[in-house]
């Protein structure tokens, strides 16, 4: 079934995301306005603070378990590998 309404509404949003990636692009790279310096005095004041346990902890079991599943994927792919061949097979019946 053609609709068309949804391939105009599709369209439409592509150039509208891509005028507006367009439109940054151009204000963040090729913008004549330098910051001022009352702007980078500003920017110099934030004092961060000292990364926390939990913090460090949360990258850890992030960085952690994205390189495990990346040396062993066979985890994931065998907890998906059922409903892959059943959508394959023209879904559940």
């Amino acid at each position: 079934m053609v609709r068309p309404w949804w391939t105009l509404a599709a369209g439409v949003g592509v150039v509208v995301g891509v005028a507006y990636t367009w439109r940054a692009l151009q204000k963040s790279f090729f913008s004549d306005a330098l910051p001022s310096a009352h702007m980078l005095e500003q920017e110099h004041e934030h004092n961060f603070a000292a990364i926390t346990w939990p913090e460090v902890t949360g990258v850890g079991l992030l960085a952690g378990v994205s390189l495990f599943v990346g040396l062993y994927p066979k985890i994931l792919l065998d907890a998906i590998e059922p409903a892959v061949k059943a959508l394959l097979a023209g879904g559940v019946q």
